[in-house]
């Protein structure tokens, strides 16, 4: 499967190493790991964890050199892959992967920030020497009203440009399927959030069951720690978006700022309390994102929760696309 040196994606090796015999699953572990092959690694461990643990114990410098170059690169597979295999770890290996994990998210998240979350407003001022620009319209009109014959820097209105202070609480959906991958864009959409509003105010809250609020507005966590939150958190299978919701308004409240929203990641599919779109109406804005995997169901319970709020609904068609899509949507 591996030696023929052609490149096989993840997926495929997932389906063709299911049922494998142990030995086999071993030996291509180690082999996609002195081959620096993140999908084969990610392949074999979602159905052999154990196996592609002890293959990364067993060859300890290797793996430190294939994940340390891949974390600083931000390449936030190897926090998919501690996730997998983190509790069948050897305890020498695992504290030193988690801060790798961690590492290529903070690296993935600076690279897709950019200029951040903040949009600008344009704030008409007197002119003064330095402002680049000036609203023509209201100028000729303060010239006109006026009794002079030459325009003077008092009848220029100048245009100041300002970032606007922002609030937000991100609500994601950590239950049911899929719960790996979902766990992993959690950690990096979250520390996209807090780098692009390190300036502002926001909450982060996770929910499946019940939320639990993560990132309570005003703390002052760092954004390692946020992240190490998340990868420990456990699978749950109910999902109560309307609880979650609820949550993010207590906190919405609690938040400083004249530009306030909220942004909810799930799939819809709620299976424990009332339908949400009763309590998106009470946000100020409230933007959805749908993950992959929804039903008509669930598809419809966003776009109802998007339109109740006043926000975005966007479809993702992977999970690796979300922490583009928020940076889009609450920027303007």
């Amino acid at each position: 499967m591996l030696r023929s040196g052609d490149t096989i994606d993840e997926k495929t090796v997932q389906k063709l190493s299911r049922g494998a015999p142990r030995e086999i699953i071993s030996d291509l572990a180690s082999l996609a790991i002195k081959k620096a092959d993140i999908d084969a690694l990610l392949g074999l461990a979602v159905n052999h964890r154990v196996a592609v643990a002890e293959a990364l114990g067993d060859l300890h410098a290797e793996t430190m050199k294939l994940l340390g170059k891949k974390a600083e690169e931000g390449d936030w597979r190897v926090t998919r892959l501690y996730y997998l295999v983190r509790r069948d770890l050897k305890e020498v290996l695992r504290p030193v992967f988690r801060r790798l994990a961690c590492h290529a998210v903070l690296h993935s998240a600076l690279r897709i920030t950019g200029r951040g979350l903040r949009g600008e407003i344009q704030k008409p001022v007197n002119y003064r020497p330095g402002l680049a620009e000036f609203d023509f319209e209201a100028t000729l009109e303060r010239f006109l009203e006026g009794t002079g014959n030459f325009l003077r820097y008092d009848d220029i209105v100048g245009i100041e440009r300002r970032e606007k202070r922002k609030a937000g609480v991100l609500m994601l959906d950590s239950s049911g399927s899929m719960f790996g991958e979902k766990i992993t864009v959690a950690a990096l959409t979250s520390a996209v959030v807090a780098h692009s509003m390190r300036y502002d105010d926001y909450a982060i809250i996770v929910f499946s069951d019940k939320p639990r609020v993560i990132r309570s507005a005003g703390s002052k966590g760092k954004t390692d720690e946020l992240i190490d939150l998340i990868l420990d958190l456990a699978p749950a299978g109910y999902t109560n978006i309307s609880d979650a919701l609820e949550e993010g308004l207590t906190e919405l409240e609690r938040l400083s700022g004249r530009d306030k929203w909220g942004v909810v990641i799930t799939d819809g599919e709620y299976n424990l309390g009332p339908n949400p779109v009763g309590v998106a109406n009470k946000f100020p804005r409230l933007h959805v994102i749908e993950i992959p995997g929804a039903s008509p169901r669930g598809s419809r319970t966003c776009r109802e929760m998007a339109k109740a709020g006043g926000g975005h609904w966007v479809r993702v068609h992977s999970f690796e696309e979300i922490p583009r899509v928020l940076m889009h949507i609450t920027k303007a």
